[in-house]
């Protein structure tokens, strides 16, 4: 179970920063209910407070060390289960990622096809 919440959890951050609540309602249920939850978050994202006093919300952001690091094929298949513009904004995420790790080459092992 653990492991499953972790990758839709890093599936969802790898697409863009999110709220706490953006979180909840977009995972399945089962997961954010879990006791887990909160200490898997908090291994693969780190919090920003909120740029501003207006009514904004702290975004969780993917951990740099882990971007990258993860399975690619099910991130694959969650992220292409949200919605096409998710998973493109996902398949640039990890380009970029792999792009700094190669030392801004571009190309990397996220490529694909």
């Amino acid at each position: 179970d653990r492991e499953c919440m972790r990758q839709e959890v890093l599936a969802r951050l790898c697409v863009r920063p999110q709220s706490h609540s953006q979180l909840t309602e977009s995972i399945c249920r089962r997961w954010h209910e879990h006791d887990r939850f909160e200490a898997v978050l908090l291994e693969v994202a780190d919090y920003e407070p909120p740029k501003s006093d207006r009514m904004e919300q702290g975004k969780y952001r993917l951990k740099a060390e882990l971007a990258g690091q993860y399975d690619a094929s099910l991130i694959h298949v969650l992220v292409r289960s949200f919605n096409h513009g998710d998973y493109e904004a996902a398949l640039d995420q990890a380009r970029a990622a792999a792009g700094k790790k190669d030392g801004g080459g571009g190309g990397g092992a996220a490529g694909g096809g």
